[in-house]
């Protein structure tokens, strides 16, 4: 089973007694044996981020003070606190959460009830049953914090790292990442591109190279993370000669960071291509296909919705059709979609 606390909590409970059991490890998770787990990567990076922004943050959480069975004398509540405490989420000097910030609720209803009254703006859960519950409110964006990709539709946007939340909120990391990851001093940092599954930027460092490092986002369609694609995928086509791709120069796969070779450009204005670049598509496709019949390429991950067939592609684009068909609702932009298709 998956490092994945829904993912543990599904393959218990189908197992006999598994709801009993599934709360007995909540219970000890939570209580004598808290004190071993330890913090989410980036997670205090990104509080930190927001406390230097002036952003109020809050913890607010499902939890009873006492389990009702097993460990029955263990105060959960004392427990997490003297957690976050040890693990430096209320050092001032950094993290900065506030102790009077950290709400405990008994139930899922009297937590989304907190949620409400404290007016915030973004939530993250770990679990989807926060945001499917009727009662969370709508002008709360949903953010949901998990490593599989989401089996049921929740209205939220979801993240495997706090590192990508950090981006996705606060606009990128900071410049001490990028000065981590490229081994050098960073003279500054700018956005570059419109992009929603990833975000790009131009890192400018003391000793005049400049790079693109880019923030992977969101998963493929398939649940596969798009810098373990495209990252290998680029040192594999650079290793074998080509240079009319960016070189891949740094990686760092925890906070889901790429850094590569800057490349200077404009966007392709469609009425200027001429048959010289379309000459230039050709032989690089024809390039490609020699390498892909070659055994060099079998370790190479496939990209998304990949087809080799037409049949399969046939199949994906009728996927895709189904999927817009579905779409329902009262605006006229609704009408306009489905006498389009």
């Amino acid at each position: 089973v998956s490092k994945n606390k829904k993912a543990v909590r599904d393959a218990i409970r189908a197992r006999p007694n598994g709801e009993s059991n599934w709360r007995s490890v909540q219970v000890s998770a939570y209580g004598s044996r808290m004190h071993e787990a330890q913090p989410m990567p980036g997670v205090k990076e990104c509080l930190t981020e927001c406390k230097r922004r002036n952003i109020a943050v809050y913890v607010i959480s499902h939890k009873t003070e006492y389990a009702n069975f097993g460990e029955a004398k263990v105060n959960l509540r004392a427990v997490a606190m003297e957690w976050l405490d040890r693990n430096g989420f209320f050092a001032r000097e950094h993290v900065g959460l506030e102790v009077g910030r950290v709400f405990f609720e008994p139930t899922r209803a009297k937590k989304i009830k907190r949620i409400v009254s404290l007016k915030a703006t973004h939530f993250v859960d770990d679990l989807e049953e926060t945001f499917l519950d009727g009662t969370f409110p709508d002008e709360v964006q949903r953010i949901l914090f998990t490593r599989d990709q989401p089996r049921i539709e929740t209205g939220a946007v979801s993240f495997s790292t706090w590192w990508q939340i950090q981006a996705y909120l606060l606009g990128g990391p900071a410049r001490s990442t990028f000065a981590e990851l490229l081994q050098k001093p960073v003279r500054s940092v700018a956005r570059i591109g419109k992009g929603r599954n990833s975000r790009v930027y131009r890192v400018n460092c003391t000793d005049g190279f400049s790079f693109a490092a880019k923030c992977y986002l969101q998963r493929t369609v398939d649940g596969l993370d798009r810098l373990d694609v495209e990252f290998p995928s680029l040192r594999f086509l650079w290793e074998q000669g080509l240079r009319c791709v960016p070189r891949p120069v740094a990686v760092d796969h925890d906070r889901l960071i790429a850094a590569y070779e800057y490349v200077d450009g404009v966007a392709i204005d469609m009425r200027a291509v001429s048959d010289s670049d379309v000459a230039q598509v050709v032989s690089f496709s024809g390039r490609l296909k020699k390498l892909a019949a070659s055994d060099v390429a079998d370790h190479l991950p496939r990209a998304s919705e990949a087809c080799f067939s037409f049949r399969a592609l046939d199949e994906n684009l009728q996927k895709r059709l189904d999927l817009l068909e579905a779409v329902r609702g009262d605006d006229p932009s609704y009408a306009s979609l489905h006498r389009f298709l």
